[in-house]
């Protein structure tokens, strides 16, 4: 029988897809965006999928905490020996074990 964790974890890797070349191993401390590399639209597709699967609640969700504006224009955008401002620091983990718990309780946990 696949508990909980594990069919989250399948359901990221599908949608991480197999590669011969993944150094990582998904595992609940994963992160979305540092680990697996998804952008924020990629994350919004996933967990649109994911409210469904699972049945979690994710009104209280924002992809802005996790995928902050960077709010750069065209020109700072273009050039790359500009630096950005945000460090990684700065923005908390979205990471596989948070869909696990919000999984479990039926709601996103993480406002």
């Amino acid at each position: 029988m696949v508990n909980l964790e594990d069919e989250v974890i399948n359901f990221i890797k599908k949608k991480a897809g197999a590669s011969i070349f993944n150094k990582h191993k998904i595992t609940l401390e994963s992160d979305l965006d540092t680990d697996l590399c998804f952008d924020s639209n990629e994350v919004e597709e996933i967990l649109q999928e994911y409210t469904v699967v699972f049945g979690v609640d994710m009104r209280n969700f924002d992809i802005k905490i996790y995928y902050p504006d960077d709010d750069i224009s065209i020109f700072d955008a273009l050039n790359p020996f500009k630096k950005r401002k945000r460090t990684v620091n700065e923005v908390p983990d979205l990471n596989i074990r948070m869909l696990v718990e919000s999984a479990k309780a039926g709601r996103w946990l993480y406002a």
